[in-house]
């Protein structure tokens, strides 16, 4: 009797009837023996499988190293790759920096200033906040008593016209890097205060900055003028109403940046500035000294909740600019 074969395959050893094959095969022979001695066909057959017999070992040999083979070898399988879209970014709008003019309500103060407080510009570059601004740098030219186009009372400085600066800045910038930026514009309210609320001048004079900028082939977002805090509204009754209405023509011809609707620092329940958005900005006497809230600058508080409504700004921003390949917007 020959041995049954087993032949180890991936999912597990199978046996294979051999002994049942060669049992028919040497019943065959045997019949055929019986009816002709004479005839060698069958016993040939016979001899012919039983010779042949021994093979099934060398060939079940052959087989199982076969089969060790398979069962040893690790098929690598490939990572699955996500194919979601990432979350597009300014620099994939064509943005690689963002250029601030404002006045001091938009102004980073340090310590050697007497105060220390972060202004907005600058929150946008923490990198940890959202993902619209990684990679994107932040100037700040921002500038204490600045205006859109009205003297002020701080004196004939040129840098405090924005109508005129914002040339010597741009020009001053390398052409590579002007192609990449996008500019962000805060009005100043002190163009109120020096012109007793001539709103249409005020509002001329930014359509003024905003031909400029366009002739340098850039886009400009205007935010909306900061309110003062409600809290001197007995010292300046008109300023509040006065910036309300510059706001209101602001979104009434379509320059207001959305999707803002109005100042981030204005009251619930007020025109004009939440006073609690304020109250940490200390304000100076006229010897220098420093007071209680001046009430024009808003505060720690004041300047995160105006960085978190312009970083809705951009995001809105690169949602309508035509993005790049490889992300969603």
């Amino acid at each position: 009797m020959l041995p049954s074969v087993q032949v180890h395959r991936k999912h597990g050893p199978t046996s294979i009837g051999v002994v049942a094959t060669t049992a028919l095969l040497l019943a065959t022979a045997a019949c055929g023996a019986q009816g002709s001695s004479e005839s060698s066909s069958p016993a040939d057959s016979v001899a012919s499988s039983v010779t042949a017999a021994p093979t099934t070992s060398t060939t079940a040999s052959t087989t199982a190293t076969t089969a060790s083979s398979t069962t040893t070898s690790t098929t690598t399988l490939p990572a699955p790759t996500s194919t979601a879209p990432r979350p597009c970014t300014l620099t994939d709008v064509g943005v690689d920096q963002l250029l601030v003019f404002g006045n001091s309500t938009d102004f980073t103060f340090r310590p050697d200033d007497g105060i220390d407080l972060v202004a907005w510009p600058e929150l946008l570059a923490d990198r940890d906040r959202t993902d619209t601004t990684a990679g994107v740098s932040v100037v700040n030219e921002a500038q204490r008593g600045q205006t859109m186009g009205t003297w002020d009372a701080w004196g004939p400085d040129p840098r405090l016209r924005l109508n005129g600066y914002s040339v010597t800045v741009l020009d001053g910038i390398d052409p590579a890097v002007l192609d990449r930026t996008l500019v962000l514009l805060a009005p100043s309210f002190i163009d109120l205060q020096e012109s007793d609320g001539d709103v249409a001048r005020a509002i001329a004079d930014l359509q003024s900055i905003l031909d400029t900028i366009g002739s340098y082939g850039l886009d400009a977002l205007v935010l909306p003028m900061n309110y003062v805090s409600t809290a001197i509204d007995d010292r300046l009754p008109e300023l509040n109403p006065d910036i309300d209405a510059f706001n209101e023509e602001l979104r009434a011809i379509g320059l207001m940046a959305v999707p803002l609707l109005d100042s981030p620092l204005r009251a619930d329940d007020a025109v004009g500035g939440d006073p609690a958005l304020y109250d940490e900005f200390p304000g100076r006497a006229e010897d220098g000294t420093f007071t209680g809230p001046d009430g024009f600058h808003p505060d720690q508080e004041g300047q995160r909740r105006k960085a978190d409504a312009v970083l809705d700004v951009l995001a809105s921003y690169v949602e309508r600019t035509q993005p790049a390949d490889g992300c969603a917007s």
